[in-house]
């Protein structure tokens, strides 16, 4: 979806104006972060009310945070239609190059092109996707480097590393294995919501083990049930961050500065596993996967 807004213009800067969960959040801030870099555009983040101040999070980097969006700009990003689906990112064309959303499903990457659009110099472009993108003409591999840069530049606050640090020197070991299991991050399908299956991650882990008995894996999930379920399937081989507040249906809290430092200990963690088996529709176990520049397996929905 792409819009121009009604009024003036002043300069040329990239502006990141995240949105949803951190997964989401982080992916629109990496991503912006290499199109600036590249595109040699000033580099500014618009920080939503709404989510937990950038400080709240993270030591570093020193973000060049604005309180006002310009009067005039490109706009991209997912948005809601009027039946509340949501537009697909298009292919953009930017200074002469293009722009594409990265898509990723189990063990391979392809990309999904739409439409072209000029974007003129000399105007602010807002960014506000939920999920990669980079400009086409850039190497697959450069775009990792880029955005492993970024990410090796992040540092949560005391909060999160000291959680982070106290459960890897108890239960990490050189074999642990992530998993990240997002019952909400569901596939629509005509029209039918189709969630993560249990019995696929079941035999991930069961793979794992045949293969190495001495394998554990670090649990992260979005339900109580869920961390009960793989407890229960596979005992002591199981751990997980427990900090988590759940509301009265057995869901992680997601809404309060505590439960967005609580879900960087889980990413922070995930990223330290050596590989993670991760929810296919899901952001969060890709962005793990990123900073700790490990594998990601999706597993496919029933």
């Amino acid at each position: 979806f792409i819009s121009l807004a009604k009024l003036e213009c002043k300069n040329d800067e990239i502006i990141c104006y995240p949105k949803n969960g951190l997964g989401n959040i982080l992916s629109c801030l990496v991503s912006s972060a290499v199109m600036a870099e590249e595109e040699n555009r000033e580099f500014q983040v618009y920080w939503n009310a709404i989510l937990p101040s950038w400080r709240d999070l993270f030591v570093s980097p020193k973000l060049n945070l604005i309180t006002k969006l310009p009067l005039k700009a490109c706009y991209i990003g997912m948005m809601p239609d009027v039946k509340g689906h949501w537009t697909r990112l298009p292919l953009l064309k930017t200074r002469g190059k293009y722009l594409t959303k990265e898509y990723q499903a189990s063990d391979f990457i392809y990309f999904d092109h739409f439409n072209t659009v000029d974007i003129p110099e000399h105007i602010p472009v807002i960014v506000s996707t939920i999920s990669d993108f980079k400009l086409l003409d850039m190497e697959n591999d450069l775009f990792k480097e880029r955005k492993l840069a970024f990410y090796n530049k992040l540092v949560p606050v005391k909060y999160v590393r000291d959680r982070v640090e106290r459960i890897y020197t108890r239960r990490f070991t050189s074999k642990t294995i992530g998993l990240h299991f997002r019952s909400t991050d569901a596939l629509v399908i005509n029209g039918k919501r189709i969630p993560p299956a249990y019995k696929y991650f079941v035999e991930e882990m069961q793979k794992e083990l045949l293969k190495d008995p001495e394998v554990n894996f670090y649990v992260s999930a979005d339900q109580i049930h869920a961390y009960k379920f793989f407890k229960s399937k596979f005992k002591e081989r199981v751990f997980f961050y427990g900090g988590h507040d759940f509301n009265e249906q057995g869901e992680v809290v997601r809404d309060t500065i505590k439960s967005q430092k609580d879900a960087l200990v889980d990413i922070f963690l995930l990223s330290k596993t050596h590989k993670i088996i991760g929810t296919l529709n899901s952001s969060f176990g890709k962005i793990a996967s990123e900073i700790g520049n490990i594998p990601i397996k999706h597993v496919f929905h029933q």
